[in-house]
């Protein structure tokens, strides 16, 4: 079988009408690319960067709780786009490119180079960076502020002014939440105030409970330990307990009606989380952390505490709960 095959120039012959339009497409992208390269290397420069890295965070933090709440759209757990929650998102993801560029641009100031080379260079990088950190006038400056709050003649102040802190923010925490799953309708600034004034009742009690621990039982062995684990469980925790629902009826209407409730529904609620949260966290403090820093520690771990504490504190269902069962006990 034999297979012609004719060549016809004709066919290869390309109209100057369609190569003007190829070019004339060719010069547009190729201007569009170099304006874009432009662009990207204006928005990357050093004049322009942090404005860069602001608006990606937000356009993305944007972008994700949109495509979020088309999820939940889809499976039908709201109704339609909250732009609210939006614009909270993107506030967040702004905030946070503000403080990833100065972090990155801290970071590069202090550890200079690419190479991940050995693990000696990593060494050396890291005792630069805290050689120049230690160096730095302010943070000089915040250590000797730290190293005279924590002195024994300032060390009472300390105590109650972290305990007011971190319950306020314990707190506002809660109500926060609250006011995003809309079981409440308007921040309340009197309890928030409320709070924070048992939180100094709490602190002055931790700071003279630990010295009186320290004082009578001296050592950091196993059997000490234990002992003032279960001292602080079986005899501190009830009376921090009481004194957090007791300084919060002092600020209340009927105080001594109101303590008594808040005990009788809430106190076993209260006491059974505290089984839950500090026998290992006491373990570390009684082990491992000298008298003046047990306050610090104590608050720091009880921030989520905080948080459960105020949400227990407010909790009306506790109470209906309790008065339906003691109704149900009546009638029968």
């Amino acid at each position: 079988m034999e297979l012609n095959l004719i060549y016809n120039p004709d066919l290869f012959v390309l109209d100057e009408k369609y190569l003007f339009n190829l070019m004339t497409i060719r010069r547009a992208f190729s201007k569009a690319y170099a304006s874009y390269r432009q662009a990207m290397d204006d928005a990357f420069s050093r004049k322009y960067l942090f404005y860069t890295n602001v608006l990606l965070s937000t356009g993305i933090s944007t972008m994700g709780d949109l495509m979020e709440q088309n999820y939940e759209i889809h499976t039908k757990e709201i109704e339609k786009i909250d732009l609210g929650r939006t614009s909270h998102m993107a506030l967040s993801g702004g905030t946070a490119g503000i403080i990833c560029h100065h972090w990155y641009k801290v970071l590069d100031r202090f550890i200079i180079g690419r190479s991940l080379g050995e693990m000696h260079t990593l060494i050396m990088s890291w005792r630069k960076l805290t050689s120049n950190v230690k160096n730095w006038g302010y943070l000089k400056r915040v250590r000797r502020v730290v190293k005279v709050a924590f002195t024994d003649k300032y060390l009472l102040y300390t105590n109650v002014t972290i305990s007011v802190s971190l319950s306020a923010l314990g707190d506002s925490l809660e109500q926060s939440y609250e006011l995003y799953v809309k079981e409440q309708k308007e921040y309340d600034a009197k309890r928030t105030l409320n709070m924070a004034f048992s939180g100094s009742a709490v602190g002055v009690l931790c700071h003279y409970w630990y010295k009186i621990l320290d004082k009578f039982i001296v050592g950091k062995t196993a059997d000490m330990v234990i002992k003032k684990l279960l001292l602080d469980q079986l005899i501190f925790s009830p009376i921090m307990i009481m004194t957090f629902f007791g300084s919060l009826a002092l600020l209340e209407d009927n105080p001594l009606q109101n303590f008594k409730e808040e005990v009788r529904d809430k106190f076993l609620t209260l006491y059974t989380a505290e089984w839950m949260v500090w026998p290992p966290a006491q373990v570390i403090n009684f082990y491992f952390l000298p008298t003046r820093y047990r306050v610090l520690y104590d608050n720091i771990i009880s921030l989520g505490y905080d948080i459960y504490s105020s949400q227990v504190k407010h909790n009306k269902s506790l109470k209906t709960m309790t008065k339906q069962s003691e109704n149900g006990k009546k009638s029968s």
